[in-house]
């Protein structure tokens, strides 16, 4: 039962008074805690809010102590972190005192501060991380202060604070590569992610320790006390059916996942807690997009609607009918006002998103249209159909203002120039055409392929297209002549995807025949052949930044490779199927991979650099069968891989069966 705050609180704040909303907190605990599993996220983050407000003379008081002990006492354990995390008020609090401590030479004081170190880890945002990092980093007398308590703890009773100091330093990115921690006692504390390669830790106290993806390779656990320490295997969500769409939110901080089984999944990428599940859809979920905004979601489905969203509560704001056929792809217009659907039943609608009205009906496709796009401008869209043609379309008007003909297969993906002047279609029919997206004329019928063109990409700055296909090369073409530049062979199989990077200085290639190479944009000269997979390279990908390079391949491995030097940085093996797509996001200064296998699950990847070594951590994924949203977290040895046992029991761990 949840105790009452306590009275000594109530003397610092004479006046207040309790919320009409903590009158919840008289009903017996198994009904609050009935009651808050029925509630949506939204509607249980107003709960929390209303039970953790405390007012005087009907002003809320603004006190960050008083709201963290109002959590702590009035809110479920498992509810907490989440709800700390997403309080910007706590956040600057930890911020501010940590800061304070800062300037008065006194930050190695925050260990024995339990409940502020507590509220460090729990918040456990970027910038509390980067400034443990600066200010340990830059304080040598900071980092020796921290490492005193944990090597006293080793005689004296001071196991927490010792546990605190060293949850710290591994927080703030200090290694512990080979260093001597024989018989420290730290119990309890978080190590996670921790580098504790070849470490001498015989004898020390590590009960209830998280190692979770701590690096702990020929580390010395002689006669370790190590009961309840956790060893999460990789994190994972897994979800009810199989995956047909995902999409993040325009700011990076929530992710939405179109289901087999009719439903979106809502996630925070923060925790990946699911937010909220969308549920209308009768049937597959085909695609997911996000407005510009972030305030709105659409998506389409094989129950022939559009649905939209809001964002925020992921309650059904309208559901859009009149489509005869099952809905394959759904794109925002740039401002965010308008939404285009394409359709199997041969049709483009435009749609208001705001009031849900039907703006057009485009007709003209004789057959499905797999694709429709929005020009940079947002005046017009483009679709692609099996009919072999694409058809701009004035969204103001809804009329057709062009049938680009010319394609005698199937359009299987359109794109504009990033000007919006022009547009370009790879077909099977082993052309890549080039279209005035004003005129609609034909530009250049590009007929150097001798099979079917798989991907095309423009350059970042319009100038140059490159296209790769069955025929086992790249191509690259003048935007504005449709000449071939260069042709750049070395493939021995076909080419399934091209992709410039941020620079357009360089562009990477995917082939069937297990490589990955990397080629000058501009004088169409080999810089690297990138060798180590095993099978198909299916999909490739640049860092934002430009200066490394991933691939996906068949035979079920991800690889990282540095551009500059072509050497591999980094193997992921993670996977029980082959790669299909991999794509590369920067999300509040930090690096991630997102991947998508032929096992129906979308992975997401973080990827660390550490003093030049690179690691590819599991972040999240999404499966097919059930939920868990937090690392599998072990008890003791209950549920340690057998794996694992093995390899502690070889390092002398004790207490392992």
């Amino acid at each position: 039962m949840l105790n009452p705050i306590s009275r000594s609180t109530h003397l610092h704040y004479p006046a207040a008074q309790k919320s009409p909303a903590s009158r919840f907190l008289s009903i017996p605990l198994e009904v609050r805690e009935e009651i808050e599993s029925l509630l949506d996220f939204s509607s249980r983050q107003a709960l929390f809010k209303a039970l953790t407000t405390v007012t005087r003379d009907g002003e809320p008081i603004d006190s960050p102590a008083l709201k963290l002990h109002l959590i702590k006492d009035r809110i479920q354990a498992q509810h907490q972190a989440p709800l700390i995390r997403s309080d910007e008020g706590l956040q600057n609090f930890v911020l501010n005192q940590l800061q304070r401590l800062s300037d008065s030479s006194q930050l190695d004081q925050v260990v024995e501060k339990s409940g502020l170190f507590e509220l460090v880890c729990v918040v456990n945002s970027p910038e509390i991380i980067r400034l443990l990092q600066e200010k340990v980093q830059q304080d040598i007398l900071l980092k020796e202060k921290l490492f005193n308590w944990i090597q006293r703890s080793k005689k004296e009773e001071v196991q927490a604070i010792a546990a605190n100091a060293l949850t710290l330093l591994v927080k703030a990115g200090v290694q512990f590569i080979n260093k001597n921690l024989k018989g420290i006692r730290v119990p309890g504390a978080d190590l996670s992610y921790g580098q504790f390669d070849s470490a001498q830790l015989q004898g020390s106290n590590l009960s209830g320790v998280n190692f979770s993806g701590s690096w702990l390779r020929q580390a010395n656990l002689s006669s370790a006390q190590m009961a309840g320490a956790r060893f999460g295997e990789w994190p994972y969500l897994q979800e009810e059916r199989e995956i047909r769409s995902c999409a993040y939110s325009p700011d990076g901080k929530a992710c939405a996942v179109g289901l087999g089984n009719g439903r979106i999944s809502v996630y925070d990428t923060s925790s990946w807690e699911k937010i909220c599940t969308l549920q209308g859809h009768t049937s597959t979920v085909m695609s997911v997009v996000y407005s510009p905004s972030g305030q709105q979601i659409a998506s389409g489905g094989y129950d022939n609607t559009v649905r939209l969203w809001d964002a925020h509560n992921g309650e059904a704001v309208h559901t859009l009918q009149g489509h005869t056929g099952w809905v394959l792809s759904v794109a925002y217009s740039p401002t965010g006002h308008q939404i285009a659907s394409g359709s199997v039943d041969g049709t483009v609608r435009l749609w208001d998103a705001h009031s849900g009205e039907a703006v057009h009906t485009l007709q003209g496709h004789t057959s499905r249209v797999n694709s429709v796009v929005y020009s940079p401008s947002g005046q017009q869209v483009a679709s692609g159909s099996a009919d072999n043609t694409v058809r701009l379309w004035d969204v103001h008007s809804g009329e057709a203002v062009h049938t680009l003909q010319g394609h005698t297969s199937g359009v299987f993906s359109v794109v504009y120039s990033p000007s919006g002047q022009q547009v370009i279609s790879g077909s099977a029919d082993t052309t890549v055409r080039l279209w005035d997206a004003h005129s609609g004329e034909a530009i250049h019928t590009l007929q150097e392929h001798t099979d079917c063109v798989m991907s095309v990409a423009y350059s970042p700055s319009g100038q140059q297209i490159a296209s790769g296909g069955y025929d086992n090369t790249v191509r690259l073409w003048d935007a504005h002549s449709g000449e071939v530049v260069h042709t750049l062979r070395g493939h021995a199989s076909s080419v399934f995807s091209v992709v410039y990077s941020p620079s357009g200085q360089q562009i990477a290639s995917g082939s069937g025949n297990k490589t990955v190479r990397l080629w000058d944009a501009h004088s169409g000269e080999t810089v690297h052949t990138l060798r180590g997979h095993t099978s198909s390279v299916s999909s490739v990908a640049y860092s934002p930044s430009g200066q490394q390079i991933a691939s996906g391949s068949w035979d079920k491995t991800v690889r990282l490779w540095d551009v500059a030097s072509g050497q591999c940085l980094a193997v992921v093996q993670d996977f029980h199927e082959g790669i299909n797509s991999l794509a590369w996001k920067e999300i509040s200064n930090s690096s991630y991979l997102v991947t998508g296998c032929d096992d129906k699950s979308v992975r997401v990847w973080q990827v660390i650099e550490e003093e030049g070594r690179y690691e590819v951590r599991l972040f999240w994924s999404s499966l097919h069968d059930r939920l868990t949203l937090t690392d599998t977290v072990i008890q003791g040895t209950e549920g340690l891989s057998p794996v694992n046992k093995k390899l502690l029991k070889q390092r002398g761990a004790v207490g392992i069966p």
